[in-house]
């Protein structure tokens, strides 16, 4: 895409011809088994995730490996060992990261640069079976930029274990919180009514009985009174990792941050 861009900028293409090769590189098709947006992290900063549930591994690796090769950087979700076995023998080049707890693998080509830290997050888990989706938000965070910081295990069923993880949020000033919690999910309508940061509220399907599987903790969150929470579905903390690197992204160019 830069050579594309310099190209215009030298005045070796037209402007039309710039937005057809464009086009070209931003699609890219596997065989008949798909048509992958190359271009989407690069126009949108928001990654086309490879999720790994219902394909085969081989069909899995094999429309991750576009991804590596245009972008330098790819991410699975609902991987297992047999993915990151498969990517390591298909691109034994790649720096790779599988956290089989969270179901997430992020492979980095050899050449391809950390990216710039654009700011910092915290996360926040009511329990300690919340840590799968905390692992998933921490990952995908990461792989965009942002700094993150992990503070575990602090419900609301016993409030006194939450102040010092609010002591910590407020000394280091993260740009986002989010708040992962199952059960009733009071975790983060509490914290939105005691932080001044925007909080990203994700539910997880640890809960039991009435409301389990999420739907309790979804519904808390939902209908806080607490205002200055937003919610993302259950389990998902995948989505939670890229709203927060949106936002922050967005701050981080009004502060002329992450530009280097």
């Amino acid at each position: 895409m830069r050579d594309i861009l310099q190209a215009v900028a030298n005045g070796e293409v037209s402007i039309d011809e710039a937005q057809r090769r464009l086009n070209l590189h931003a699609l890219h098709e596997v065989g008949a088994m798909a048509n992958l947006d190359i271009g989407r992290i690069t126009r949108s900063g928001k990654p086309e995730i490879v999720r790994c549930a219902g394909k085969s591994v081989e069909q899995a690796v094999a429309l991750a490996l576009p991804f590596l090769d245009a972008t330098g950087v790819v991410a699975l979700s609902h991987a297992a060992a047999e993915h990151d076995a498969a990517l390591r023998v298909a691109r034994p080049d790649a720096l790779i990261r599988f956290e089989p707890e969270a179901g997430v693998l992020v492979a980095r080509g050899p050449d391809a640069p950390e990216p710039p830290r654009i700011g910092a997050a915290a996360i926040v888990t009511a329990g300690t079976s919340d840590a799968p989706i905390a692992m998933q938000t921490k990952l995908i965070a990461e792989m965009l930029g942002v700094e993150t910081t992990l503070h575990p295990d602090v419900g609301i069923s016993g409030l006194h274990r939450l102040f010092p993880a609010l002591e910590a949020i407020v000394e280091s000033d993260p740009d986002v919180v989010v708040a992962i919690a199952g059960q009733e999910g009071g975790l983060a309508p509490v914290m939105a009514g005691l932080l001044d940061f925007p909080i990203i509220a994700v539910p997880t399907s640890t809960g039991t009985g009435y409301g389990g599987q999420g739907i309790a903790a979804l519904s808390t969150m939902l209908q806080s009174c607490s205002l200055g929470l937003a919610v993302v579905n259950i389990d998902n903390g995948i989505a939670a990792a890229v709203m927060a690197a949106t936002i922050i992204r967005r701050a981080a160019r009004g502060r002329g941050a992450g530009q280097e």
